[in-house]
């Protein structure tokens, strides 16, 4: 935390907003501008409030796209709740986002299985139109092995995939 925030947050706190309006000039950071905003907004400003408020929700607004990522990241490591809290954060913010809504569906919790991954295991998951739990023990057997019919298989079922997350972005675009 920098001297300047220390110092500003002191001043905040302290009901000193005119103090905290008058370094306005020195207040970069986010956090700063916030505790500016509301220090105009509490001396009255109301037209200085709402500026320095809109550019806080633009930087807000392009800054949530690390909770998709980290939702990406925990559904990779197997935290599904994890994933799901952050992308649910995301799509408050982006409700249109079709890959984030499937990254969404695909942290709806299940009821764990237990499995051996095995090429066959991954070929029934796929003929029956599961194709991300197909695509998680190709990834398992893939990095074991250099078959390379264990690939093509694998990219098979990636290509099924994708061909059923267009038709339900399709779906989800008629209505």
């Amino acid at each position: 935390m920098s001297d300047t925030y220390t110092d500003i947050l002191k001043a905040f706190n302290e009901g000193r907003y005119l103090d905290v309006i008058a370094a306005s000039d020195s207040l970069d950071d986010p956090e700063d501008r916030l505790l500016l905003g509301i220090a105009c907004y509490k001396m009255g400003r109301m037209h200085k409030a709402r500026e320095i408020f809109e550019d806080i929700s633009v930087l807000v607004s392009s800054l949530i796209r690390a909770q998709y990522y980290m939702a990406m990241i925990y559904q990779a490591q197997g935290a599904p709740e994890a994933a799901r809290a952050c992308v649910e954060r995301y799509t408050l913010f982006h409700p249109d986002d079709d890959e984030a809504l499937d990254l969404l569906d695909q942290t709806q919790p299940e009821e764990a299985l237990l499995w051996e991954a095995s090429p066959e295991l991954a070929k029934l998951y796929a003929s029956q139109g599961h194709y991300r739990q197909a695509l998680d023990i190709y990834a398992a057997l893939v990095d074991d092995s250099d078959d390379g019919s264990l690939r093509r298989e694998a990219l098979k079922v990636q290509q099924m995939h994708i061909i059923k997350t267009l038709e339900s972005w399709r779906e989800r675009m008629k209505t």
